[in-house]
C-alpha cells in the first residue's frame, strides 16, 4: 500500500541516498537538485510515497500569492509504472489548491513529464513577458477554476 505524506527534513538522506545511486547508475535523475530538494522538505514544500515504510517516490513545490509551480516529481527507478508519479502530482496539486492557488505552472524536463502533467490537465503555455526559444524546456499550466490572467497590454 502506497501512502503519501508531507516531506520533512528526516527524509532527506534516504531520498539522496537513491537520487545519488540513479546519478551514478543512469547518469540522469534529480541529485545535481539536492540543495533545491533539502531546502523545500525543510520549508515543508514537497511530499514523499511511501511503500512498506520506505521512500519510492518525492514531490517538490512552491506557494506563491496565487499560484504554485511543481518543480520536481520523482520516483525511484525500481518502482516506476505503478502510477506514483500521477498520485504524487495530483497529492502536490491538492495541497497548491488548498493553500489558495488559482493556478500551477511546471517546467517538464522529460517527454515523459510533459505527458504526465498534460495527462492530468495541464496545458502548453507561454508567459507573454518572457521570451522563450524552442530549446527552452516547456510551460505547462493547469487552471484550477475558470480565472485566467488578464492580457498583456499591447505596448508593454
Amino acid at each position: 500500500m502506497i501512502e503519501i505524506q508531507p516531506a520533512t527534513s528526516d527524509h532527506l538522506p534516504d531520498v539522496l541516498e537513491w537520487l545519488k545511486a540513479e546519478e551514478e547508475d543512469s547518469g540522469t535523475g534529480f541529485y545535481c537538485n539536492r540543495n533545491v530538494i533539502a531546502k523545500s522538505f525543510a520549508r515543508g514544500e514537497g511530499l514523499c510515497a511511501f511503500s512498506e515504510g520506505r521512500i519510492v517516490g518525492f514531490a517538490i513545490f512552491q506557494m506563491f500569492t496565487d499560484s504554485g509551480d511543481v518543480h520536481i516529481v520523482e520516483v525511484k527507478p525500481g518502482a516506476r509504472g505503478q502510477g506514483l508519479g500521477s498520485r504524487l502530482l495530483l497529492a502536490s496539486i491538492e495541497t497548491l489548491r488548498n493553500a489558495g492557488a488559482k493556478y500551477i505552472d511546471v517546467e517538464c524536463t522529460s517527454e515523459e513529464g510533459e505527458m504526465l502533467c498534460k495527462r492530468r490537465g495541464f496545458e502548453d503555455y507561454m508567459d507573454p513577458r518572457n521570451q522563450r526559444n524552442e530549446w527552452d524546456n516547456p510551460t505547462l499550466r493547469l487552471y484550477l477554476s475558470d480565472w485566467r490572467p488578464p492580457a498583456p497590454h499591447p505596448w508593454a
